[in-house]
């Protein structure tokens, strides 16, 4: 049991921002032309990677300083000048004058996450075995192949998955991102796919998805447990995930032992 705390919550929001952060740096050397950029402010970072990426919003923001109007005017500029709407997604141990003074410049709620932790031990977990399907640690060899089973696995959402390829072909490129394919031991058909990040001791479960014609047969556990392990071994003592309040992925989560530390709010300000 451990609770959560403004510490705790700076751990865990300064993995999530520098993560995110390090995607657009890789994103702008891959593709100079997306004007892919990051801000670092206020003890977080405003991230850009084009209009309708979901990486582009403030992490991190205002859980070490008290943030002044001006830091606040600064990253409107910074997207107001990419003809992009302001989205700041917040912890809610930030300072109660921060969210008033947001309200008081048109910001709306527009989501919230349930941000969960589960803290980690110092022995190496079991792995449940799968029969007739392998687990494997892949490198950028293989990225086409990860992205390929991630944006099958979304096939209920086409949009979402065609605007995330680029996103998730770069995460290749990202130091201490480490990624899984779960595939058939016979043919090596891919069935699953899972991506972890750790920064700072912080193990952030990130991308994870499992083909319709695979489902219910506990890949996404086991895919699970290889990745603890990976964060055992880089010497982590905490897996984080974020997930929608009540949600199936919540529930999950919570059977693996993670706990719900606090809900994060996105706010948004459009320039007009």
């Amino acid at each position: 049991m451990f609770f959560s705390d403004i510490e705790l919550a700076r751990r865990v929001e300064e993995a999530n921002a520098i993560t995110n952060a390090k995607y657009a740096e890789a994103h702008a050397q891959l593709y100079p032309d997306s004007d892919a950029s990051v801000l670092a402010i206020g003890g977080g970072q405003a991230i850009y990677m084009g209009p309708t990426s979901p990486l582009t919003q403030v992490l991190g923001f205002g859980l070490h300083n008290s943030i002044t109007l001006s830091e606040i005017e600064e990253i409107e500029n910074f997207y107001f000048s990419k003809n992009t709407p302001v989205n700041i997604e917040l912890c809610p141990l930030v300072e109660t004058c921060l969210l008033e003074n947001l309200a008081n410049r048109n910001y709306k709620l527009i989501e919230v996450s349930n941000v969960l932790v589960k803290q980690l031990g110092k022995n190496i977990l079991p792995i449940s075995a799968i029969p007739n399907i392998k687990i494997e640690k892949i490198s950028q060899n293989k990225a086409k192949i990860w992205v390929n089973v991630m944006s099958k696995g979304f096939s209920e959402f086409p949009e979402a998955a065609g605007m995330l390829e680029n996103m998730w072909l770069t995460g290749f490129e990202v130091p201490n991102n480490h990624y899984f394919l779960a595939s058939t031991n016979a043919d090596e058909i891919p069935a699953g796919a899972a991506s972890i990040s750790i920064y700072n001791g912080v193990a952030s479960l990130c991308g994870a998805s499992t083909l319709p014609e695979f489902r219910k047969l506990g890949i996404q556990t086991t895919l699970l447990q290889h990745r603890f392990n990976l964060a055992i071994e880089q010497n982590c003592d905490l897996a984080t995930i974020s997930t929608l309040p009540g949600t199936i992925s919540q529930r999950n989560a919570e059977r693996q032992g993670f706990q719900v530390i606090y809900t994060r709010v996105k706010l948004m300000r459009s320039k007009s």
